[in-house]
């Protein structure tokens, strides 16, 4: 009698000690699982505020050049909140949905948002586009200095998500 009551404690036990192994493997596995689909979904949603920057910077762009076709440089600067579109481009380059995201899942790219940033408000200057006074950047160069930016965070981005897969 002993020795059963001992075989079946030792058998409980080992049942029980195997059965919490296989829930905690299953919690560390989940959690792996979750935190990668966490790093997968943060990466995604850099990548789309790229993608919002990118769209803001031909809206601005487009603006300024409309613009300085229909008006002058001095018109265009006196009139330039009363045009449409124009007041929530700049909103949305003061907003910098992009930090959040950057500081948890890329954060070495948060230096390419910030010159992604600097070459939009290059962009919005009808000086760049008009003025032969003007010595800084021109809006050429910073739209290729804007490409390069944005091109190295692409490349972040597929690195990050290759070590992910």
């Amino acid at each position: 009698m002993a020795l059963e009551l001992g075989s079946v404690l030792i058998g409980g036990g080992i049942g029980l000690v195997g059965g919490l192994g296989g829930v905690i493997l299953g919690h560390l596995l989940t959690g792996m699982r979750d935190s990668r689909n966490r790093r997968i979904n943060g990466l995604q949603g850099v990548a789309l505020e790229l993608e919002k920057r990118r769209r803001l910077a031909l809206d601005i762009a487009q603006h300024v050049n409309l613009g300085l076709r229909s008006r002058s440089h001095d018109e265009f600067l006196a009139q330039a909140f009363e045009i449409p579109g124009w007041k929530a481009a700049t909103l949305a380059l003061q907003e910098r949905t992009w930090l959040v995201g950057c500081m948890a899942f890329l954060p070495e790219g948060i230096p390419y948002f910030q010159e992604i940033d600097q070459q939009i408000s290059i962009l919005m200057s009808p000086t760049n586009a008009s003025s032969t006074e003007y010595t800084g950047p021109s809006s050429a160069e910073a739209i290729d200095e804007f490409r390069k930016n944005v091109e190295a965070i692409q490349q972040l981005l597929i690195k990050h998500l290759a070590k992910l897969k």
